[in-house]
């Protein structure tokens, strides 16, 4: 079953609550975070890769990814892995 946008926005919410109000103070355990938050979600959905960026006023300030973007040549997913959607 495929996730729907608004699905998939709703799981990256907290990851975006996370690292707004420590981000804006200067907090060092925002990134550990998101990415334990993201690795728990990329297992749980059993998805061969995930991948999530955030922005804060313009400037990039997470990005990360996990599992193989491309599973028959083993290429890694990173935080600006782009995926091909399509429904068949």
């Amino acid at each position: 079953m495929r996730p729907s946008r608004s699905r998939f926005c709703l799981v990256l919410l907290p990851v975006l609550v996370l690292l707004a109000g420590p981000a804006l103070a200067g907090g060092p355990t925002a990134e550990m975070q998101a990415a334990a938050y993201l690795d728990k979600l990329w297992r749980s959905n059993q998805a061969p890769a995930f991948s999530a960026a955030v922005a804060l006023r313009g400037r990039s300030v997470f990005s990360e990814g996990l599992g193989f973007a491309d599973l028959d040549n083993m290429v890694p997913a990173t935080g600006s892995t782009v995926y091909n959607e399509a429904l068949l």
